[in-house]
């Protein structure tokens, strides 16, 4: 969608390649636990994964996209994606309300924000 929207240029290849990192997320924490024996274990384990992999992603973004705002731009949506599954994960007893709510946004949002793209002109730009 950021290529619709801005014309910044990404291939497909370069547009998926985050996704298999994004599992990384799920894997990191586990091996992190393993080294970090305090009570606050997950915490710091989920943070630190949340960390890398957004940095990660953010400076594969400053080389596709020649610009250190945009590759900060993508990496801040990562971290803050991350964070609020994490809220998720935690708030067990309000987690069906807080995705629901939080899916009605993020669908409000893109709704926004493609509103004026005319999706049946093949190859046309905004």
């Amino acid at each position: 969608m950021a290529d619709i929207l801005r014309s910044w240029g990404c291939s497909r290849l370069q547009d998926h390649a985050g996704g298999p990192l994004c599992t990384q997320v799920k894997l990191f924490p586990f091996d992190i636990q393993d080294k970090l024996t305090h009570a606050t274990a997950e915490n710091a384990s989920y943070s630190l994964a949340t960390a890398a992999v957004a940095g990660l992603i953010a400076g594969y973004c400053v080389m596709i996209l020649r610009s250190r705002g945009r590759a900060v731009t993508v990496g801040a949506s990562v971290a803050a994606l991350y964070g609020a599954l994490y809220v998720l994960l935690q708030n067990q007893d309000y987690s069906l309300l807080m995705g629901s709510v939080g899916l009605f946004v993020v669908l409000a949002v893109v709704m926004f924000l493609t509103r004026r793209i005319d999706w049946t002109a093949s190859g046309s730009s905004p």
